[in-house]
């Protein structure tokens, strides 16, 4: 059983659908490498979960509130870059997404939509004070 389980981790590994890839990267950005990965379970429900720097993984619904909505960020942000790489880039308006987020991971998050506004428009209107920049 540990050696098909091993197995079938490896291969979702290696051959692990693009924007999960880049959802990887930025979730584990997000979260200063406190999360390593996000996959779907391949023989239950194709069910997110990202895996945790010390092991082990969680549901999206066993993270705090904003971390689930960071989580959701990386995707969206992952499906804006897999889309703009195969047809025109558009606007993106990601409204308050940083409300449930702290200062730290806030930075985080600013400074990779930085890099990304040479190839991207992005709008963030938030009624929400925050002392960090872009």
């Amino acid at each position: 059983h540990e050696l098909l389980q091993s197995a079938v981790q490896r291969f979702e590994r290696e051959h692990q659908p693009a924007i999960l890839e880049r959802t990887s990267t930025l979730f584990a950005a997000m979260t200063g490498g406190r999360y390593t990965a996000v996959g779907r379970h391949v023989d239950r429900d194709r069910s997110l979960f990202v895996e945790r720097r010390e092991g082990g993984k969680l549901a999206p619904d066993q993270l705090s509130t904003g971390t689930c909505e960071q989580l959701f960020l990386a995707l969206r942000l992952a499906y804006v870059d897999d889309y703009r790489a195969k047809a025109e880039g558009l606007p993106v308006v990601l409204d308050d997404v940083l409300v449930n987020t702290d200062p730290v991971r806030q930075q985080r998050i600013l400074d990779d939509l930085g890099a990304q506004r040479a190839r991207l428009q992005i709008l963030i209107p938030t009624c929400h004070r925050t002392d960090t920049a872009v």
